[in-house]
């Protein structure tokens, strides 16, 4: 966790003069971590303020609250300042706040929270400072300052790319679901695992939104990120704001149309929280179960037309997550129209403000969000479970079924009779979702559905093919926390130790075989245990000698 963060907000030159900035500045005081605070009236036409407090200071992250428009110049800043400039987040005040506003109370609450929540937000970027600059082709877009120096070295800039943890990641070579989920080919599988092609990923998303344990992330973008951001935005709920919208805005299409119709003078409502993201496929069904979850009385995600998005996988996975939360929240009895999709394009910021806005009206004439969950967990997979219990103990219902759309991690799983018991899928299972249990007289299978995240890895190996793999998301089943036990045989004991030793099934196995193989056993030979039968096998070819036990 980032522990020296920096703070600069700009008045845009005073055209955010109804805002009051010494009030905001209180909403950082108890903030942890927080190095610096300044104000400046014009931070564009004086930059030089973003490297000297960097250096000053010896930051590792900064946040500034001004316009959307010089954020390449604060990057340049930063980077001359020591800092990598993924770790400079640039608040959009202008464009969020733009206009005047008669309710000076709410605009100065909405310039804190939004403030706040990027700085919560830089506390978790530490994945950022392990992406060093790169060398990227002449047709990416780069800024000003990097062409100049060009002149002097090869031109580099920091990219994020997808970071994977291989001791999170189960088992590369049956999971799949990052691999399943990019169709641009940017991730294979190689000797230590998931590999990502830096040249063929479009920093889409979708590997890392459907990662059932977050093994691999985008370092700018993490759900634990855009969790502590939302949880800045949605503090102090008792606060005049009474009502709050998470606004989810690519940067392809979203971002920029917002900003842009700000600049034409349109207005963004109070009420509308925009985040930025680099695609809309970086949002999982857990980031946006947790908005509601924490409070937000709306989620809008902004984002391209499907044939205009440079990143229509991302878009298509953000679609089939956006699906699944709302039927959901429908199955626990909430208002599924909490939640939209608005596509557009990048020129079309009129349309994008108009639906905002009537997305907010429409949000305001509803009862205010009840939920203030507390949820758990030390991974992606952990926390979606508990955050279903809380909202299960919270509403009092618990559906059973609901449709997943896309890939279901998690699954059901039969056990035929002809089992032999090998335990061949126990020791395959990466998460351990089925067990063996032995006693003196029986074996058993045990299965926990909530561990199981459908990898087939059972199924697929299984060599007498009993065992079945349903892909299904059971609400219940993943409520409880009691093993299910899939079969259960008895042992069959030795005719001369009376030690039992195998199963009913496998020994109808080796007897199958046999006969297959044309052998014809002498019967006493089947019940024996390996103990017995090898003092029974030389007592036959050495029947003069001693045979040790």
């Amino acid at each position: 966790m980032l522990s020296r963060i920096g703070v600069l907000l700009c008045t845009c030159s005073r055209k955010l003069e109804f805002v009051e900035f010494n009030r905001v500045l209180n909403y950082l005081n108890d903030c942890e971590g927080v190095q610096a605070v300044q104000v400046y009236h014009e931070l564009c036409k004086q930059p030089s303020v973003v490297h000297k407090l960097i250096r000053s200071e010896r930051l590792e992250g900064l946040v500034v609250g001004a316009c959307s428009l010089y954020e390449s110049l604060f990057k340049d800043e930063s980077e001359d300042g020591g800092l990598n400039p993924l770790l400079l987040e640039v608040v959009s005040l202008k464009e969020q706040l733009a206009g005047s506003y008669a309710d000076r109370e709410k605009a100065m609450l909405k310039a804190a929270l939004l403030v706040r929540g990027a700085v919560e937000k830089m506390k978790y970027m530490e994945a950022a400072k392990q992406m060093p600059p790169q060398t990227i082709l002449t047709n990416k877009q780069v800024t000003r300052r990097a062409l100049f120096r060009s002149v002097f070295r090869l031109l580099k800039v920091y990219k994020p790319i997808p970071l994977v943890d291989t001791s999170l990641c189960t088992n590369p070579k049956s999971c799949k679901f990052c691999i399943n989920a990019c169709s641009y080919g940017a991730l294979t599988v190689g000797e230590e695992g998931i590999v990502v092609d830096r040249e063929r990923c479009t920093l889409c998303g979708s590997c890392a939104a459907n990662c059932p344990f977050e093994a691999i992330q985008i370092p700018t973008h993490t759900s634990g990120q855009l969790e502590a951001q939302m949880k800045g935005i949605l503090s102090d709920m008792e606060a005049k704001l009474d009502r709050r919208v998470i606004v989810f805005a690519c940067e392809e299409s979203g971002y920029p149309a917002i900003n842009t119709a700000s600049d034409s003078g349109a207005k963004v409502p109070l009420e509308a929280f925009v985040i930025r993201v680099p695609s809309l496929g970086v949002l999982s069904e857990l980031t946006l179960l947790t908005a509601f979850a924490l409070g937000a009385d709306g989620v809008l995600l902004c984002g391209c037309l499907y044939n205009d998005c440079p990143h229509s996988n991302g878009l298509l996975s953000a679609k089939q997550k956006l699906a699944l939360v709302k039927s959901l929240l429908s199955s626990f009895k909430i208002d599924p129209s909490r939640m939209s999709l608005f596509q557009a394009r990048r020129d079309e910021s009129s349309k994008i403000i108009d639906y905002l806005t009537k997305f907010v009206e429409k949000i305001k004439s509803m009862d205010p969000n009840p939920l203030r969950l507390t949820f758990t967990g030390n991974n992606k997979r952990a926390k979606f479970i508990s955050l279903i219990k809380a909202l299960a103990e919270k509403t009092g219902s618990v559906p059973e079924i609901v449709e997943w759309a896309g890939q279901c991690p998690f699954a059901e799983i039969t056990v035929q009779e002809n089992c032999i018991a090998c335990e061949l899928c126990s020791s395959l299972c990466p998460t351990k979702a089925i067990e063996v249990h032995k006693d003196e007289n029986s074996v058993f299978l045990s299965f926990k559905y909530r561990d199981c995240m459908g990898c087939g890895l059972c199924e697929s190996t299984c060599p007498e093919k009993a065992v079945s793999l349903k892909r299904v998301f059971d609400v219940g089943r993943l409520l409880e926390d009691v093993p299910k036990t899939l079969l259960m045989q008895g042992f069959i004991a030795c005719s001369n130790c009376g030690k039992p030793f195998t199963t009913i099934n496998k020994l109808k196995k080796i007897r199958d075989i046999q006969r297959q193989s044309g052998i014809t056993p002498e019967p006493s030979t089947l019940i024996l245990c390996p103990a017995c039968r090898r003092n029974y096998v030389l007592s036959i070819m050495y029947p003069t000698k001693e045979v040790r036990r």
